[in-house]
């Protein structure tokens, strides 16, 4: 069955249920993504508002024979036979004479195939499903490929100064935002698997801030021109960086290197974005501005308040998380409470919230890449702590036939390294959860991250709230 049998529609035709797919690129539509499930009237009224005319919608019921707990389509009847023709009998009746000495009657139907039998249909669905997971676990792996390529590329002509820096910028965050755009599945942040001290890493955390940048100001609901100038002070807020001395120790979580070579590197990376030429002011001043804090304890000038680019904040989060992932020395999820517990007040609760849903949230139905090596396929959210689910666990490039139920929260040394490219997978799978403009509900600033049954090794870390994730985490 075609998996793609798209229909036209408008925001009239639409109802609650419907997996739709928005023909607009990134930056023109007001939604995460471009495929999705509407689970609400809001967002069919977010599409009629904001004038989407290229809208598609996939009414085709889909049999999924990829997904596990999922019946296969039943066997086709067996097909009626017509009357050998001519040729056809004569051959016939030649071989039963060789091989048994007797004749058919003639026009009597040739024999027909037997249907198969349960465990042949079953053979074959799990034989299709691994070759989609390794299907999927390739494709990840040639996307990951690309997306380090481009970014060092770019990183590389902004450090040697070259005037066509901005078009490659320019054209390394519609990229990236392309593949955000296309996803089914939460992007996962490539820089923490990467040497501390490698170019590679230098460019890769450039495009992490920009897929952790534009989820958050798509949410804030950002104008389209503010959107773009995010989304590319996000890019190169870290080129400054590549002048800093070798081997020079990161920067410590939640604290400002003052006094030290790093207390500069927004400076140098604004220095590095004036050389290249064509970069716009907003994204100069972003850039320069991204490790301010209100109160004045940032860097590189200690500006207050109104004195720092708000969308400034923004990039300084991200760099925080950034900061704490550094070599997976803590997993996100420690990270992020981390963040929450010390420094919302400083970045701004709605911020840190949105960035905490960006990374923590995947999907059930999701497909993983595990710490082993293994694909497995989330089945259950633990409320309590979103980056360690209930999965199925196939084994290295899928290759177990029937999965093994592994609750991750009881495996410390198990975890997701990435969400696979869903591209070639039923997009029904996936029920992923996406913003339908800005979020209008009032911030909960005394809420804690809750924690999660572990070993009680955690409780030696200075916050509590950290002792559950820090049991879970990688």
């Amino acid at each position: 069955m075609d998996r793609e049998a798209w229909e036209p529609a408008t925001a009239d035709d639409l109802k609650v249920g419907d997996y739709i797919r928005i023909d607009h690129r990134w930056f023109d539509h007001p939604f995460e993504r471009r495929m999705f499930r509407i689970t609400s009237d809001q967002e069919i009224a977010t599409i009629r508002e904001q004038a989407l005319t290229r809208v598609f919608v996939e009414r085709t019921p889909i049999v999924d024979t990829a997904s596990p707990g999922v019946a296969a389509p039943a066997p086709p009847a067996a097909p009626v036979v017509a009357e050998p023709s001519p040729p056809v009998e004569a051959a016939a009746v030649a071989t039963a004479a060789e091989g048994e000495g007797s004749t058919p009657e003639v026009g009597a139907a040739l024999p027909v195939a037997e249907a198969p039998t349960d465990a042949e249909v079953d053979a074959a669905r799990q034989a299709a499903q691994r070759a989609e997971q390794r299907m999927a676990l390739e494709a990840a792996r040639t996307r990951d490929k690309n997306v380090r390529e481009r970014a060092e590329q770019a990183l590389g002509m902004l450090s040697a100064g070259h005037q066509d820096s901005a078009a490659a910028v320019s054209g390394l965050v519609d990229f990236l935002l392309a593949i955000l755009n296309n996803s089914t599945t939460p992007i996962a942040p490539m820089a923490p698997t990467t040497n501390r001290h490698s170019k590679v890493r230098l460019a890769l955390l450039g495009s992490d801030a920009v897929w952790m940048a534009a989820l958050i100001g798509k949410r804030m609901g950002l104008t389209k021109p503010e959107l773009r100038a995010l989304t590319h002070a996000a890019a190169v807020h870290a080129v400054g960086l590549t002048r800093m001395p070798p081997n020079l120790p990161e920067e410590e979580p939640g604290t400002m290197q003052k006094g030290t070579p790093l207390a500069n590197y927004p400076a140098y990376s604004v220095m590095i974005l004036q050389q290249c030429g064509s970069f716009p002011k907003e994204v100069l001043r972003i850039v320069g501005q991204h490790r301010e804090r209100p109160d004045g304890t940032g860097l590189p000038q200690g500006l207050k308040g109104d004195q720092i680019h708000p969308h400034a904040l923004i990039i300084g989060a991200v760099r925080e998380l950034q900061i704490c992932c550094a070599g997976n020395a803590v997993a996100p999820a420690v990270a992020l409470a981390r963040i929450y517990k010390r420094l919302r007040d400083t970045y701004g609760t709605a911020i840190v919230n949105h960035l905490a849903s960006a990374v923590l949230y995947i999907p059930v139905g999701t497909y993983v890449q595990l710490s082993d090596g293994a694909v497995a396929r989330v089945t259950a959210i633990n409320e309590s702590a979103r980056l360690v689910p209930v999965v199925e666990w196939f084994g290295p490039n899928g290759q177990q036939a029937v999965p093994d139920i592994v609750d991750l929260t009881k495996r410390p040394d198990l975890f997701i390294v990435r969400a696979l490219d869903t591209s070639r997978l039923p997009p029904r799978l996936f029920d992923t959860w996406r913003n339908t403009g800005p979020d209008t509900r009032p911030p909960q600033p005394e809420q804690e991250l809750p924690t999660v049954a572990g070993e009680t090794a955690a409780a030696e870390t200075e916050d509590p709230a950290l002792a559950g994730l820090q049991a879970s985490g990688a």
